[in-house]
């Protein structure tokens, strides 16, 4: 009985098998690197950075691992916090408003082509972009320069915006070339005695700007009417991307860098 019990009972045992192992997890590769790459890049995780700012010594609090990833912060951050423990950097001769642009590039909020209101607000915008070309950061540059062209496009542009482009910008640099290609095109289209004639809005603004660049100017009227007489109006906001600003390789940054008497 006994023995007939559990061959029985054996037998049973056979005739049942064990349930199969569980499927292996297909998401869990992914969920090992989504945590490795949130660790990585984790603000909680991270140290904070104090940049302090202009005349003014304004103070921003940054997350040091933004500030030391290239592709958000541009060369220059990285290189300042490559010292250990440096947990400080000065800009004493920046533009706050400037850097205000950049913080919100950093956190993903550029929000740069949406609520421009005036000639002011692009000057911040100019002041981001030059901002930008110091740290060696054509995201910021990039995004500025969006802002900047959509304003033009929906308003004439103050030609006192380009006196301040001749006087602080390099011949040729993007920004420049914008600033110059968007008053040749104001000029071509047929709003100059509206607007840059003797009584027209901007009117005295830009004779003092003939007066005070003359060749560069007369260069601009020159070509404008060239567009007139051919038609071919080319706004500069269609054509963005001629104005573009191409990261540097490494090396380049370096020198870039070393020629700002950043080490």
């Amino acid at each position: 009985m006994y023995s007939h019990a559990t061959n029985e009972a054996s037998t049973g045992a056979a005739s049942n098998p064990l349930p199969p192992s569980p499927p292996p997890d297909d998401f869990a590769e992914l969920e090992l690197a989504m945590r490795k790459t949130s660790k990585q890049y984790s603000f909680a995780s991270s140290s904070i950075v104090t940049v302090v700012v202009g005349k003014e010594k304004r103070k921003y609090h940054l997350h040091k691992v933004l500030l030391k990833n290239p592709s958000l912060a541009g060369a220059f951050f990285p290189k300042c916090l490559s010292v250990p423990m440096k947990d400080w950097i000065e800009l004493p001769e920046d533009n706050s408003v400037a850097v205000d642009h950049f913080v919100r590039l950093l956190y993903g909020q550029p929000n740069f082509g949406s609520a421009i209101a005036d000639d002011g607000y692009v000057l911040g915008r100019m002041h981001a972009w030059v901002f930008g070309n110091k740290i060696c950061c054509p995201q910021l540059q990039n995004h500025v320069m969006i802002g900047i062209l959509g304003y033009w496009k929906k308003w004439e542009m103050n030609p006192a915006l380009f006196g301040w482009v001749i006087e602080k910008l390099e011949a040729q640099s993007p920004l420049f070339n914008a600033a110059r290609d968007q008053m040749r095109f104001a000029l071509a289209r047929g709003s100059k005695n509206e607007l840059y004639g003797a009584d027209g809005k901007f009117g005295s603004t830009f004779q003092r700007l003939r007066q005070k660049h003359s060749d560069l100017v007369w260069e601009v009227v020159l070509a404008a009417m060239e567009q007139l007489r051919n038609q071919n109006f080319q706004n500069p906001f269609d054509q963005a991307d001629r104005y573009r600003v191409n990261p540097l390789p490494t090396n380049s940054q370096d020198s870039v860098l070393r020629g700002r008497g950043q080490n």
